[in-house]
């Protein structure tokens, strides 16, 4: 839906050569990618650290994925204040169902501390991976240019993720 191509002097649809681009409605189309998708990546991120480390409950995740943006704006802003405070001390136990969901993300994956975020849930760096990928393959239309932001984007989120132990 967002796709645009140059034919002649105007800009058209790739799947639909008679629509042209940027009407009203394809901005309402990226609207919603740049508020609810998009965002969506980081409440996978952010969402279980912050359950496991009780700043938030079970009632507040699931809205966030209905609703991702404004709770990502702030549990950033709840991560960097927890982060400048030290850590919390771990005298509470999660319920049942919270576990569950924590494990249904998390649990095929190791427990990595992130560089920024504290506790990074897989699932969503994964998605988010894929989100990047998928984003390129759209809108670049160059095939060479394509392939070459594929390779560069799938090394640069490898390097991220390669931790090399000393001797």
């Amino acid at each position: 839906l967002l796709n645009c191509v140059p034919v002649g002097d105007d800009n058209v649809l790739f799947i639909d050569g008679a629509c042209k681009c940027y009407q009203y409605w394809q901005y309402g189309v990226l609207a919603y990618a740049l508020c609810c998708i998009v965002p969506f990546c980081m409440v996978l991120v952010l969402g279980p650290g912050l359950i496991k480390e009780d700043y938030i409950g079970l009632p507040q995740f699931f809205i966030a994925c209905l609703i991702p943006l404004p709770f990502v704006i702030y549990w950033f802003i709840l991560r960097v204040c927890c982060k400048k405070r030290g850590a919390r001390t771990k005298d509470f136990k999660l319920t049942p169902e919270a576990e569950a969901v924590v494990k249904a993300l998390q649990g095929p994956f190791k427990d990595i501390e992130g560089k920024y975020l504290s506790p990074e849930c897989w699932a969503g760096v994964l998605i988010g991976r894929r989100l990047v990928l998928v984003l390129l393959y759209t809108f670049v239309n160059n095939t060479l240019i394509r392939i070459l932001g594929m390779l560069f984007a799938s090394f640069l989120m490898l390097l991220h993720h390669v931790h090399v132990e000393p001797y």
